[in-house]
C-alpha cells in the first residue's frame, strides 16, 4: 500500500515506522535500566568472592605449608623410632646370641680353673 498512489502514503508510512522505532528504544532502555542495577549488584558480589577467594587461598597455602612442615617434624621423629628400634633388635639379638654360648663359657671357666687346681 506504500507504493500505491496514495498521496504522501510513504511519508506516513514513515512517521509511523519512525515512532514504532522510538517506543522500542524505549521499552529497551527501561529493560536495560531495571537489569542495569541487578547488573551492578552481581559485579559487586563478585569482586567481593574474589576477595574472599583470595583470602581462602592465602589460608590454604598457610595451612598447607604448616602442614608440610608438621609432616617433616614426623617424618624426623618416625625415622629416629626406626633408628631406636632397630638397635633395640640388635641388643636383643646379641643377648640371645650370648645366652647360647653361656654353657660354653661356663665349662670354659669350670676347665680353667680345674687346669689351675691341676686337676
Amino acid at each position: 500500500s506504500i507504493y500505491d498512489d496514495q498521496p504522501n502514503a510513504h511519508k506516513r508510512f514513515m512517521e509511523k515506522l519512525d515512532a514504532r522505532i522510538r517506543n522500542h528504544d524505549r521499552e529497551i532502555e527501561k529493560m536495560c535500566n531495571f537489569h542495569h542495577q541487578g547488573f551492578v549488584d552481581a559485579i559487586t558480589e563478585l569482586l567481593k568472592v574474589r576477595s574472599d577467594a583470595e583470602k581462602l587461598m592465602g589460608q590454604v597455602t598457610d595451612t598447607n605449608r604448616r602442614l608440610q612442615e608438621a609432616g617433616r617434624e614426623v617424618t624426623a621423629q618416625t625415622e629416629e623410632v626406626i633408628g631406636c628400634r632397630i638397635q633395640q633388635r640388635n641388643m636383643t639379638t646379641t643377648v640371645e646370641k650370648l645366652q647360647l654360648c653361656m654353657p660354653v663359657l661356663e665349662m670354659y671357666s669350670k676347665l680353667k680353673e680345674q687346669l689351675d687346681s691341676k686337676r
